[in-house]
């Protein structure tokens, strides 16, 4: 039970980062002009937040299905 609360707390986390990325550095007028560095990071905390989702939710789900 705790591993799925700590699934979906760095889910969380992953998703703020994210938000953060984009909400700070992205030039609206254009996407090219964001780094590679950026890009990366976004892409490396877009699976952790994907991988944790899917973690809290299976875990959800399969608890839901026993009862």
């Amino acid at each position: 039970m705790k591993s799925k609360y700590f699934n979906l707390f760095w889910a969380f986390v992953a998703s703020v980062i994210i938000l953060n990325e984009f909400i700070d550095q992205v030039n609206f007028v254009s996407l090219d002009s964001k780094s590679s560095n950026a890009w990366l990071l976004i892409i490396i905390w877009s699976f952790i937040a994907i991988k944790n989702y899917y973690s809290f939710f299976s875990k959800a789900n399969k608890k839901l299905n026993q009862n």
